[in-house]
C-alpha cells in the first residue's frame, strides 16, 4: 500500500506535540527540589562549565547523522520516498517521545546532581549535618540552580540510545541481519551506534552532570523507546522492509 504523507499527519502532530511538553517541562515547570545535606558526598563534585558532549553535539550526533545515514543507505539500496519519510518519522517519533518522558520524570524526581553544591553555594553558617532546602542557597540564577535537581534519568543518555539505538535496529533490518546469511560487516555496522551511544553516556558521569544510575536507567529508557517505535514499524524497520516498499 502507497504511504503518503498526508496519512501520516497525526504522528507527526504527535511528534511535534511531544516537542512542545518537552519544551514547557524543561523552561516553564520547575522540578522538585528535593532535601540535600552538605555533608552528602555525592553532590560535592565541581560544576564542569565545558561539556564535553554539548546540546548541539548531541542533537548532531544522535539525531542528525542518523538522520543523513538513514538518506544515504535508502538512496543505495534504491528504497521508495515513502521508506524514507516513514524511517525519519520513526527516528523523531522515538528521540521526540524520549525527551519529553525523561523531561517528566525529571521534574517529578528532582534528584540533585553531583555538581549541586557548586550550584547551589550554601550560605556561609548552614549546617553540615541534617538536611536542608534551596533556601540556603545563594546563587541567583534560578534556571541553574533548577537544573541542578534534574538528574534522573539522564537526559544525554536517553537522547542518545533513542536516536543511535533507533538506528541499530534500523540498520539491522535493511540490511536484513537476521534474516539473510550473516556477516560481520553487518553485526560491526548495526553495533557500532549502540557503542556510540553509550559513550555519549559516560562523558556524563566525567563531567560530573549524573551518577551512574541515571545514565544507566536514561540509556535502558531510551533504548526500550527505540524498540517499541521500530516495533511499531515493524515490517519496515526490523524486517527491512522490501524493494517496492510493501509496508
Amino acid at each position: 500500500m502507497r504511504l503518503t504523507l498526508n496519512s501520516h499527519v497525526f504522528e507527526w502532530v504527535t511528534v511535534i506535540g511531544a516537542l512542545t511538553l518537552f519544551l514547557v517541562l524543561e523552561h516553564a515547570i520547575d522540578p522538585f527540589h528535593r532535601l540535600f545535606s552538605l555533608a552528602d558526598l555525592s553532590i560535592q563534585f565541581p560544576h564542569a562549565k565545558h561539556e564535553q558532549i554539548p546540546v548541539w553535539m548531541l542533537f548532531l550526533i544522535s539525531y542528525g547523522i542518523p538522520a543523513i545515514i538513514i538518506c544515504v543507505v535508502c538512496t543505495v539500496l534504491k528504497r521508495r520516498t515513502n521508506t524514507l519519510h516513514l524511517s525519519l518519522l520513526a527516528l523523531s517519533a522515538s528521540t521526540a517521545l524520549t525527551v519529553f518522558a525523561t523531561a517528566l520524570i525529571k521534574n517529578g524526581v528532582g534528584r540533585p546532581r553531583p555538581d549541586l553544591l557548586d550550584r547551589c553555594q550554601p550560605a556561609t553558617g548552614t549546617p553540615l549535618q541534617g538536611l536542608v532546602d534551596i533556601s540556603v542557597c545563594t546563587t541567583k540564577d534560578a534556571h541553574f540552580l533548577n537544573e541542578g535537581f534534574r538528574s534522573f534519568p539522564s537526559g544525554h543518555s536517553s537522547y542518545a540510545f533513542a536516536g543511535l539505538g533507533f538506528l541499530a535496529f534500523w540498520l539491522a533490518g535493511q540490511l536484513m541481519l537476521f534474516k539473510a546469511p550473516p556477516r560481520s560487516w553487518k553485526s560491526f555496522c548495526c553495533f557500532t551506534p549502540i557503542v556510540g551511544a553509550a559513550m555519549i553516556a559516560v562523558t556524563r558521569t566525567e563531567d560530573y552532570r549524573h551518577h551512574w544510575q541515571d545514565v544507566t536507567v536514561g540509556g535502558v529508557m531510551g533504548f526500550t523507546i527505540a524498540y517499541f517505535v521500530s516495533r511499531a514499524h515493524g515490517e519496515l524497520v526490523l524486517y527491512g522492509g522490501s524493494r517496492t516498499d510493501s509496508v
